[in-house]
């Protein structure tokens, strides 16, 4: 029925990259647990709204700012940044009473539950592209051994390689290269 495996202290260590990945995953989660799903999930949607903003209001602002800057570089980094503040702030007062809301609700209990989850999933993604970061920065055989002995690499690489799966192909080879980087 039960086998008694024989288990070394050398199975059972941890290395600073397991540390690390632990750390970032409980911070993340604990963060979001504090705020509840809904106010991070508004947070995301804030963030992505104000790109998209962005991308559809720059072209039509343009012109205008490079008629009153002169260096058309400085005039189009001003656009951008001034219409990506704006449109997070405006998004952040609707998602600030949204949440509010909630809070005060009797779905606050589940609403950090769930926020927790969130922040857990986060976390691994900001893992997963830190690793993904490593790898184009960092040859696999030069990085030390507590990176290659970690208990977690073999988690974090089928993560980094799944959002290689999300991330569509545009051309550049970028994530050509991931792909053949993180697969051993």
């Amino acid at each position: 029925m039960w086998r008694r495996r024989d288990v070394s202290m050398a199975d059972l260590a941890f290395t600073v990259a397991d540390v690390g990945v632990l750390v970032v995953l409980i911070i993340s989660a604990l963060l979001a647990f504090a705020r509840g799903l809904i106010k991070e999930t508004l947070s995301v949607v804030g963030w992505v709204g104000a790109l998209f903003a962005v991308l559809y209001v720059f072209p039509v602002l343009q012109p205008f700012a490079r008629d009153f800057i002169p260096v058309d570089i400085l005039a189009d980094a001003i656009t951008g940044i001034l219409i990506f503040l704006i449109a997070l702030v405006a998004i952040s007062i609707v998602s600030y009473a949204i949440a509010k809301r909630v809070r005060e609700s009797s779905l606050n209990a589940i609403d950090r539950s769930l926020g927790f989850l969130f922040g857990v999933a986060r976390g691994a993604v900001v893992v997963c592209i830190a690793y993904l970061v490593l790898v184009q920065l960092v040859p696999m055989s030069d990085h030390p051994n507590w990176i290659r002995e970690a208990k977690s690499l073999e988690t974090v690489e089928l993560g980094a390689n799944l959002l290689i799966k999300l991330v569509p192909e545009t051309g550049w080879g970028f994530t050509e290269g991931l792909n053949q980087e993180t697969t051993k």
